[in-house]
């Protein structure tokens, strides 16, 4: 089992990746670079 510790680190640099990305590229856009995060990422 992973540290739990760890897995929320790594969750919410994910999370902050997704939103840095959501600015840089506008909310419609944002969307479809979180679906792609998550799928380079999950």
């Amino acid at each position: 089992m992973f540290h739990y510790g760890v897995v929320w680190a790594n969750l919410r640099y994910f999370f902050e990746n997704i939103s840095i990305t959501q600015r840089l590229l506008g909310k419609q856009n944002g969307y479809l670079s979180t679906a792609i995060l998550f799928v380079l990422f999950a």
